[in-house]
């Protein structure tokens, strides 16, 4: 029985693919983009979440960590390298001001989450989604519980940015209905400027995934003056030619996440971007229709 970390196990998503579904999100990412929205997937260990606006500087958590690694600074209860993520503090955090994020489940367990909301599914035409972090990174996890859904015919998708070896595909491909695949940038410098990776393996995977038959979702997120200039809304045209596909979901930049950074005392961009006005995001959205390309805003 395969184990992965888990960071959420959300319920009733409806932005994950269609119909109601559960989204189950996988610590873990090779990717580490300007404007992501969940840092604390990017890590493939556990992490803590320091919610300094709760913290009343009590003291509890101090007396309870076994390493010392907390001290009382300013009247915030801050964390150092001692920290070995034991968790004690926060059991005893009266104001929940401290969360462990990465929790060890098995697929059983997971799946066991995952069928309580089965009537739903079959109601709304909806069904499982794995995302992240990218899910792709953890192939037999995702392998042994893909069978157990599909054993009782729930839809699967599996969002991703693409950045994983082929062989995680092949190996989980025939017990997928539906991929959400990720397109962030044409440009391959500035792939590596603002995800920290080439596109070079995104793009090689999305044409041989696309020769499956398989059902793809294209995502696209818009960041003004990153990615939404004409040159690279042409040059994913141009692409997306070769590449069979049932629709493009464009997805406007927004900040939500970006107090996430600070709990995690990581280093964040999300300030500096900008969404493209309401008008460009229209003209984007022209630009691929006028190319025969079935658009959707959003999820």
């Amino acid at each position: 029985m395969f184990q992965a970390k888990v960071i959420n196990i959300q319920k009733y998503s409806i932005h994950d693919g269609p119909g109601i579904r559960t989204t189950v999100f996988l610590k873990g990412c090779p990717l580490k983009c300007w404007w992501c929205h969940n840092p604390e997937s990017q890590n493939f260990g556990r992490e803590l979440l320091f919610y300094d606006e709760r913290c009343v500087g009590c003291g509890k958590c101090v007396k309870r960590c076994p390493n010392d690694a907390i001290s009382i600074i300013n009247g915030l209860a801050i964390t150092d390298e001692r920290c070995v993520l034991c968790g004690n503090c926060v059991d005893f955090c009266v104001n929940n001001a401290r969360e462990i994020v990465g929790e060890n489940m098995s697929t059983t367990e997971v799946f066991d989450q995952i069928i309580k909301d089965e009537m739903f599914y079959e109601e709304s035409s909806g069904g499982i989604t794995f995302s992240g972090g990218e899910p792709l990174m953890h192939p037999d996890f995702l392998l042994e519980i893909l069978k157990k859904c599909k054993s009782r015919d729930i839809h699967v998708a599996i969002d991703t940015s693409g950045y994983a070896p082929w062989d995680n595909f092949e190996k989980i491909i025939d017990y997928v209905d539906l991929f959400l695949y990720d397109l962030k940038h044409m440009d391959e410098d500035k792939h590596l400027k603002y995800m920290g990776v080439s596109n070079d393996l995104v793009f090689e995977n999305l044409k041989k995934l696309s020769s499956f038959g398989k059902e793809i979702y294209i995502r696209m997120p818009l960041i003004h003056n990153i990615n939404d200039y004409d040159k690279n809304i042409m040059s994913c045209i141009e692409f997306l030619k070769n590449i069979k596909f049932s629709q493009l979901n464009i997805l406007p930049y927004h900040k939500m996440g970006k107090d996430k950074y600070r709990r995690l005392n990581m280093k964040t961009y999300m300030e500096e971007l900008e969404s493209p006005s309401d008008e460009r995001i229209l003209e984007i959205k022209k630009m691929f229709e006028d190319s025969g390309i079935k658009v959707k805003i959003g999820g």
